[in-house]
């Protein structure tokens, strides 16, 4: 069985960023790029502060397809969602974040060149 899990990449430009995947292996979220690992932890870690709180989520819409981004205390935008076809479906992405940020273990897929 599959657990909902945050996985940190690192991009062919050295940058690194962060996915949120469900138990189903469903990507709720992707982190802004960061310069440092450690930045995507210290990002995932507000995360854990924050997400049970609406005011830390921005909904918004584009080409008829809705999508939110989540905000940490100093309104900087942290992450982004997944597009949704519907208000409800966003919604329900909302609430699935909700749940599995809090049980969500950290896995490192970035490659560290030595």
């Amino acid at each position: 069985m599959n657990h909902p899990k945050f996985v940190i990449f690192r991009n062919e430009d050295g940058t690194y960023y962060f996915k949120l995947y469900n138990d189903q292996q469903k990507i709720l979220l992707t982190g802004n790029p960061c310069e440092q690992r450690y930045q995507c932890i210290m990002a995932i870690q507000q995360l854990y502060g924050i997400v049970q709180k609406d005011h830390h989520y921005r909904m918004q819409t584009i080409y008829g397809q809705f999508y939110y981004q989540v905000t940490n205390e100093r309104h900087s935008i942290i992450s982004t969602s997944v597009m949704y076809r519907t208000m409800a479906g966003m919604a329900y992405g909302i609430n699935g974040v909700k749940q599995n940020v809090i049980v969500a273990v950290i896995k490192d897929h970035s490659t560290i060149e030595v």
